[in-house]
């Protein structure tokens, strides 16, 4: 297995939209796909509920179309947004309505008070932030990951796992 950083990893998905061509949205379906045929494999994984934690960004939006799939799997999924920031990608925009338009609504977080407990039997999907963070995170958002890294349940990372830096400073 190859590990990339994230300019690399940016790069790829970059390249792969240019030569495809395929839309960035697509590329997300084609990437969440695989992913939940990844967790499909795990029974561990699949005794209880998912939590998918999703970020605003375009991580997030992976998140959301993760939600969606393993839903249509017939898996016990709750989908939370993390509200860290008032910018939304575009294509978290759009995956969070074709969520919606499955009847799958998610608990919107504007706050650690608002992050139910994740105990139980499951597992966690972080679709937090993934590659593109620049900054070590800070506030609530810093407690959300760190009750994330505290849990007993096993964490499924999109990308990377969120406050983890792909490059060098």
């Amino acid at each position: 297995m190859k590990i990339l950083t994230a300019n690399q990893m940016q790069e790829a998905d970059r390249a792969t939209i240019k030569s495809e061509p395929i839309s960035s949205l697509d590329l997300m379906e084609r990437a969440s796909a695989l992913c939940v045929q990844r967790i499909l494999k795990e029974e561990r994984l699949l005794i209880g509920c998912v939590h998918v934690l999703a970020g605003v960004g375009n991580n997030g939006g992976d998140g959301l179309v993760i939600a969606r799939k393993l839903a249509e799997h017939g898996l016990k999924v709750q989908c939370y947004v993390l509200n860290f920031s008032t910018k939304r990608s575009s294509d978290f925009e759009v995956n969070l309505l074709r969520l919606n338009d499955q009847g799958i609504i998610p608990i919107e977080i504007n706050g650690i008070e608002d992050l139910p407990d994740l105990g139980g039997k499951g597992c966690i999907v972080d679709a937090i932030f993934g590659t593109g963070l620049k900054r070590s995170p800070e506030g609530w958002i810093k407690q959300v990951i760190q009750k994330v890294n505290e849990s007993e349940l096993p964490v499924v990372a999109i990308d990377t796992p969120s406050g983890l830096f792909c490059n060098r400073p």
